[in-house]
């Protein structure tokens, strides 16, 4: 997870993790669903980030069941260096 300009994004990899099927995943990045708001990974152009407010509710109970609060969760990481 990270914040980027106050959003919060979670990788694609966490919302697998989370219990989310990684070819719906694909299938709704390939087809612009609504409710996803995908982005490349400023700091590594191969992993994709998806916007956690635009989910819907269902996907983010999922996240929160696996990570608990993903603002505190990004709050407790530790802060790499650049």
């Amino acid at each position: 997870m990270k914040l980027i300009d106050d959003i919060l994004f979670i990788e694609f990899t966490e919302m697998v993790e989370s219990g989310v099927n990684e070819n719906y995943i694909r299938k709704a990045k390939s087809t612009g669903t609504k409710c996803w708001h995908f982005i490349d990974d400023p700091a590594d152009r191969r992993k994709v980030l998806i916007g956690y407010e635009k989910l819907r509710s269902n996907y983010k109970e999922l996240v929160q069941k696996r990570y608990g609060s993903p603002y505190d969760y990004v709050a407790k990481q530790p802060i790499k260096e650049q």
